[in-house]
């Protein structure tokens, strides 16, 4: 990988780097960008602009690492039981197909990385593993596969944004204490929070048309926000420490409202005054390199850790020998069964011939039996029915202001029901629209008794909600407890 073309492909435009390899380390060389006077409005459009971007810059037949954003690529992070990797793949899988149904048809194509875990997490906390996921279309892929083709290029590796955030932290920030890092692009500023220098909180707010910028009110704004959510669901984790990636003085600004209103050291990620669009081009490429890079397409998609295959063949070999020692072990027991099993037989039809003048007896417990347990089951039956409606209506009823549900799932498990809550919150402002969420989920514990309240998923829509100005979409997982028996 002597050169590389990382690129930051948006709706906004083109935003790319050339790079090369120095050592253990990555030179950036020059950087181009092509804005759009407009929104671009497909994939193929963005790969044509990319590829008519490196015919202007004359560079031909480069390898190219791509973070993207927009263009209906979605991603989430989700944590999951501890799991092998293949076992793990199936679950993210199938829980992104269910977070993300719009894109069942055609199936999309999904990538996940593991992310960083916790070194000593409390000992009533049961161990998860963190993964960051991402999905997109296939007709996206193929956009930008065909476009670099057809021109002379190869795509090295193309991923999602947050993949690219991920990169920049680990390799440039490597922080330890929670921190959120702000990246004001040019579509819009994006707002990770990082646990143990992992990603578990991404706000993108969206910007309303091609001629807004982000401002230093309403990124402070959404950082304050953000970082309530972080203390809510993250066992009162509190964000020390604020980075502001941009190379120049056009959001300064923001480091003074940022100290002043949550008085948090802020510092610049300032790689030889880069701006944010081109760090995230950058990001792309050190995802690249990655040993588990979240690949959504290019050659990087079917990388595997390097000793995934050494321990394979390793327990292939154990596996064998295992199989060889079972097998002389099965040959010896067949032979001592053959001879239980005469025995039995015998001793069988001594108990039968016996136990024949107890056949009415047996046959009148039984029925006894099966009555009382079906009295039973009746009796648990109404009593968590009436306990469920009493629990929708407590959910009704702490329904209110700009909070709206889609829906409500509910699962049985051993000890209640396992809710899944999805609905919108709409609102004059993005910060208004947070506040009234953040309003529901603190009535909803103390009308009802809930465990184990969890935010899975906030995402802003640039669809303008009727009679507002922000739509955000919320779903909500918890346990009610009610003593609902197998």
């Amino acid at each position: 990988m002597s050169r590389v073309i990382g690129a930051y492909i948006c709706p906004r435009g083109v935003f790319a780097i050339e790079s090369r390899r120095r050592g253990a380390g990555m030179e950036v060389e020059r950087t181009f960008s092509v804005p759009a006077p407009s929104p671009l409005g497909s994939a193929r459009d963005a790969a044509a602009r990319f590829v008519g971007a490196l015919a202007a810059q004359n560079i031909r037949g480069a390898s190219v690492a791509i973070a993207l954003r927009g263009f209906d690529v979605v991603h989430h992070v989700l944590g999951f039981p501890p799991a092998p990797d293949d076992l793990l793949g199936t679950i993210v899988d199938r829980e992104l197909r269910r977070l993300e149904p719009q894109l069942a048809d055609p199936p999309p194509v999904i990538a996940w990385t593991p992310l960083p875990t916790e070194a000593a997490p409390p000992p009533d906390v049961m161990p998860q593993r963190q993964v960051l996921v991402a999905a997109c279309s296939p007709e996206t892929i193929d956009a930008f596969d065909s476009a670099l083709r057809g021109a002379g290029h190869r795509l090295l590796h193309l991923t999602a944004l947050p993949a690219a955030i991920q990169r920049l932290e680990e390799e440039l920030i490597d922080a330890r204490e929670t921190t959120a890092i702000v990246a004001p692009l040019p579509d819009g500023v994006f707002i990770g929070f990082f646990l143990a220098g992992a990603l578990r909180l991404a706000v993108e707010p969206p910007l309303a048309d091609a001629d807004d910028r982000p401002d230093s009110a309403s990124i402070v704004e959404e950082l304050e926000l953000g970082a309530i959510f972080v203390r809510q669901q993250f066992r009162g984790a509190q964000v020390e420490r604020v980075t502001v990636a941009h190379g120049g003085d056009s959001f300064a600004d923001v480091e003074g409202r940022l100290t002043e209103r949550l008085g948090l050291p802020v510092q610049r990620l300032d790689v030889h005054g880069l701006p944010a669009a081109a760090l995230a081009a950058m990001g792309a490429v050190l995802d690249a390199q990655s040993a588990h890079p979240l690949a959504l397409a290019g050659s990087t998609a079917g990388r595997r850790p390097a000793g995934a295959a050494t321990r394979l063949h390793q327990a292939s070999w154990a596996a064998v020998a295992a199989a060889a020692l079972v097998g002389a072990w099965a040959m010896f027991a067949a032979l001592s069964a053959r001879t239980a099993a005469n025995d039995l037989r015998d001793a069988r039809s001594q108990v039968q011939q016996e136990s024949f003048a107890m056949l009415p007896m047996r046959a009148t417990a039984s029925h006894r039996k099966i009555v009382r347990d079906a009295v039973t089951a009746l009796r648990y039956a109404d009593a968590d029915r009436v306990e469920l409606q009493r629990a929708l209506a407590a959910i009704a009823g702490a329904v209110a202001g700009p909070v709206r549900l889609d829906s409500l799932q509910l699962d049985r498990g051993a000890s209640g029901w396992l809710a899944q809550l999805r609905g919108t919150v709409s609102a004059q402002s993005n910060g208004l629209a947070v506040q009234g969420l953040h309003d529901f989920y603190r009535r909803l514990p103390l009308r009802l008794s809930v465990e184990g309240l969890a935010l899975d998923e906030m995402a802003y829509r640039d669809a303008t909600a009727p009679g507002g100005a922000a739509r955000l979409q919320f779903q909500l997982s918890f346990e009610l407890p009610m003593g609902v028996r197998d």
